[in-house]
């Protein structure tokens, strides 16, 4: 079953470069989406950031006060609205990302 995802939604995920790790896990939790769009100054997507990005770096050594820059995936999958469902879904296979 698919979770149709109001175009607002996606607003509660945002997180600022520099956020510490507690913001993002406030984030995460508030939001319920499974990831945060990490956005630069300018509004620019620099990176995503989930629960396992944090899981990692927390078995790292990184701590709550600490920023989640060095967390984030720098290169996420990004398809633009004109890609049609049926295509977003292979590649969500293809690249193991879940729903």
């Amino acid at each position: 079953m698919t979770k149709k995802i109001d175009r607002q939604d996606w607003r509660a995920a945002v997180l600022g470069l520099g956020a510490t790790v507690e913001e993002g896990i406030r984030n995460l939790d508030a939001s319920h989406l499974q990831i945060a769009l990490v956005l630069g100054e300018r509004g620019d997507l620099v990176g995503t950031l989930t629960d396992g990005d944090i899981r990692r770096g927390l078995l790292r050594g990184v701590g709550l006060q600490d920023t989640v820059d060095g967390l984030i995936n720098t290169d996420p999958l990004v398809v633009t609205p004109a890609v049609g469902q049926e295509a977003v879904r292979r590649m969500m296979v293809e690249h193991r990302i879940h729903e």
